[in-house]
This record gives structure tokens, C-alpha cells and sequence, in this order.
């Protein structure tokens, strides 16, 4: 695994104009960003989910025709959806209409060379292109491997969340900062605390690679963080983006912005069901089979119509539990406790120096 030249450090971009760097990496706030796209930059938001990930509830805002007209409004120069290993929202929205650069997000877990499971999102490929990853992602299960067909196929790519892991798995913090060496890119990702999207910040200017922003958005929040660069096609903006002449509009998890998102899938299963009862074969899974499986209790309960008692209790009681902000809270001191465990690692494996 091995580090790339030095792509420059945003020559294009002055300080004093984009409001601030940060380990090298121009960020921009909600108030500065439109001055740019003014200028030429154009935007996306790259890391978005339609109600064909697996852990997505079905709902208005997020079907990809909503998503992708909501897109266009917004003026984005490039609409890219990012669900879980299918592609299945390009056969809803057209592979080709105007704008369309089709994405998806793929989950490898390589045993020998990471420990855990990665998600990486790839961009620009096609039906063939997907089914030859989904070999390697499912059957050869060799990161490098992956990597190198992706290059050979100059297909874009990122290393979603570097500090992300599965409910059940137990992270390899070494292994992160090694494969993160295969990329070009990394993710500044909306669904992770400030300090474990600093820690990709830095890691990314370690390995001289590029930053982009993605809003992970499950619940149709698309483009509340963006990524800006020129270029009028897709190679082009995504290479400025490589060489780290571009700028991102971040934002974090928070209470505030758990609680919004738990909120809005509590409303889609327990209050506007339009949606979901169309879609009868739908299971909410996160991935941890004890949780999933009270997923699975409480929905079933939920479409019991003899059990109108017990259906009020229940509805009542998460949605006093989840407004509590109780979740959010025990959810933010976890990710909290790893935050630091691991900023701890990489300062003692020198990949980052101490405060």
C-alpha cells in the first residue's frame, strides 16, 4: 500500500475567500458556498439513499424520483444515489437522464486485510461493471483486489466513514490507516461525530489524498452537505476533487440531527404509512440481529389490527423515548468513547502527532 505524489494543497482556492482550512482542506458554511457555484463550481452531494437500501423506510422523500427532481431544484450538476449493493433506483429514475451519474455504496468485508467491514461508494459505472463488483465484494472478499479493478476500470471511488464498523464487529484501527492508503479519497460523512470526520480529515492529508462530503442521508435529506469543484463532466470535477481543488460544506452528527433522523423514521412507520404499505416485503434491518429482530416484533405488532391497546402503548412509548433525546444521547457518548480511543491510536502508531 502505497502513498501517492502530493496533488497540492488547493492552490485555486484563496483562504481569505473560502472562510477556512481545516489540515489543508477548504471548508465553506451555508453562506459562502453559492458564492462559488456563482463562479462556476458546480455541487453534488455524494453519499445519498432512496428507499432501495435496506435500512432506508419508504417513504415520500425518499423515492428517487422525489429525491432526484429535489436534486435538480437544488442545482445540482451531478444527481448520484448511493444505495446498499443494488442499483435498483437507476431502473426508477433512467440511467440516463440529464445530470445522472450512476453510484452505489458496496460493503466488503475483508478478514485478512481489514478485520471488518468497509463501505466504499463507487461512481460512473454500469450494469456489467456492478455485477463484476458484487463478485468481488461477495465472493473474492479482497479489498486490493477490488481496488484494483476499479482503477483499471478508471472508475471513481471513495472510502466511505473510515472509522465506521459494524454493530457486531470489533473495528481494526490499524487496518484503517493502512487501506486507506489504496484511496484516492475520503469521505467527510454528515452521520459521523466532528472528531471522527477530523480523523478522515487528517488521515486523507497523511495519504495526500482528496476530501469530499456526503449527507449518508436515509430519511431524504439530500445536499445538506455538499462538495464543490469545476468541471463540466463528471471525470473532470471528480479528478479537481482528487487533486484537492475543491471545497466541501460539512456538517456532523449531533443530538439535534440523531433525534431529526429517528424522529422521521418513527413518523414514516407509526404515522404516515402511505408508503410503506406499499411496500409489503420491506424489514427494517441495522445489521445487529437482536436489535433487528425487536425491529421485526414491534412492526408486527404495529400491523395488528387486534392489538389496538397495545399498539397505542407502543407508539406512545417510543415516541416518548426516542423525543427524549435519551438515544441520541447513550448513541453520541459511544461514538464519543471510540472517537478518542482512536485519535489515541493513531497518534501512537505516528500516524497523527499530539495536540
Amino acid at each position: 500500500m502505497e502513498k501517492r505524489d502530493n496533488p497540492g494543497r488547493n492552490p485555486a482556492i484563496p483562504e481569505s475567500a473560502e472562510g477556512r482550512k481545516v489540515h489543508g482542506f477548504a471548508l465553506c458554511g451555508d453562506d459562502q458556498w453559492q458564492c462559488w457555484a456563482r463562479k462556476g463550481y458546480g455541487y453534488t452531494d455524494f453519499h445519498v439513499h432512496t428507499w432501495h437500501s435496506y435500512d432506508v423506510i419508504p417513504s415520500r422523500t425518499t423515492d428517487p424520483l422525489y429525491l432526484y427532481r429535489k436534486a435538480r431544484q437544488l442545482g445540482f450538476r451531478f444527481v448520484i444515489f448511493t444505495d446498499h449493493d443494488t442499483m435498483d433506483a437507476y431502473d426508477r429514475v433512467g440511467w440516463t437522464r440529464e445530470g445522472i451519474v450512476p453510484g452505489v455504496e458496496l460493503k466488503i468485508l475483508d478478514k485478512k486485510r481489514v478485520g471488518h467491514t468497509i463501505h466504499i461508494n463507487v461512481y460512473g459505472l454500469d450494469r456489467r461493471q456492478f455485477r463484476q463488483l458484487m463478485e468481488l465484494t461477495k465472493k473474492d472478499r479482497n479489498v486490493e483486489n477490488l481496488v484494483r479493478y476499479l482503477k483499471e476500470n478508471q472508475l471513481a471511488f471513495v472510502f466511505n466513514h473510515p472509522f465506521w464498523y459494524e454493530l457486531n464487529e470489533k473495528p481494526n484501527l490499524q487496518s484503517i490507516i493502512d487501506v486507506s492508503t489504496l484511496f484516492p479519497v475520503l469521505e467527510y460523512n454528515m452521520g459521523r461525530l466532528e472528531k471522527l470526520n477530523r480523523l478522515a480529515m487528517q488521515l486523507a492529508a497523511r495519504n495526500r489524498a482528496g476530501l469530499l462530503a456526503g449527507s449518508d442521508s436515509h430519511i431524504g435529506q439530500i445536499g445538506k452537505t455538499l462538495t464543490l469543484a469545476r468541471g463540466e463532466d463528471f471525470q473532470s470535477f471528480f479528478s479537481n476533487i482528487k487533486s484537492n481543488r475543491s471545497l466541501i460544506v460539512p456538517r456532523n452528527m449531533d443530538v439535534q440531527q440523531f433525534t431529526l433522523e429517528v424522529m422521521e423514521r418513527y413518523r414514516a412507520v407509526f404515522e404516515d404509512r402511505s408508503y410503506l404499505d406499499k411496500h409489503n416485503d420491506f424489514h427494517l434491518q441495522i445489521g445487529n440481529p437482536f436489535v433487528d429482530d425487536i425491529l421485526k416484533k414491534i412492526k408486527n405488532c404495529v400491523e395488528n389490527d387486534r392489538l389496538l391497546l397495545l399498539n397505542f402503548f407502543i407508539k406512545s412509548l417510543v415516541k416518548l423515548i426516542l423525543k427524549s433525546r435519551i438515544p441520541a444521547s447513550l448513541y453520541l457518548r459511544g461514538q464519543r468513547i471510540f472517537a478518542s480511543r482512536a485519535e489515541a491510536h493513531l497518534i501512537n502508531a505516528g500516524t497523527l502527532k499530539a495536540a
